[in-house]
């Protein structure tokens, strides 16, 4: 790897582990065990709220003289799914709650140590509704920043 690559996607595991140990989540897909288990009408059906989270385009890095682009501002989006406003707000803010904690962390991507200096919320989403089931399912899409800083 060149000093402007960056394995994205060694952070994007790591984001997933961690949003794991608490949420159904799925890797830019839903989870096969998210959302309805059956027909949504008939008895017995169950539905499995969950988060799916999607890395986003990059574009803007950083750094030193050394390494011009030790630094990256990574952008995710952070889809909720549920059968209520309420359940999908839930869901929403636990998934941002267990990225933010990951300040000031060390993580290997490509083989380079990197910090995570901070990881900020961007933007909060509106609930979505579709009514192409009954009962109907909501959304919320959120954006977060994933802020790293190669250790030098």
């Amino acid at each position: 790897m060149s000093a402007s690559d960056f394995a994205r996607g060694d952070l994007t595991a790591w984001l997933l582990t961690r949003m794991g140990t608490e949420l159904m989540v799925g890797d830019a897909i839903a989870p096969d065990a998210g959302g309805w288990d059956g027909p949504p009408t008939k008895d017995g059906s169950s539905y499995q709220a969950y988060v799916v989270l999607t890395p986003m385009p990059a574009s803007d890095n950083t750094g030193p003289m050394a390494d011009s682009s030790a630094d990256w501002t990574l952008p995710y989006r952070i889809d909720s799914y549920g059968i209520s406003r309420e359940q999908v707000e839930w869901q929403a803010d636990k998934a941002r709650a267990l990225i933010r904690p990951t300040r000031r962390e060390n993580i290997t991507a490509g083989g380079d140590t990197y910090r995570i200096q901070q990881v900020r919320t961007t933007s909060l989403g509106g609930i979505g509704r579709t009514d192409n089931t009954e009962p109907s399912e909501y959304s919320q899409s959120d954006m977060v920043a994933v802020y790293v800083s190669k250790e030098l």
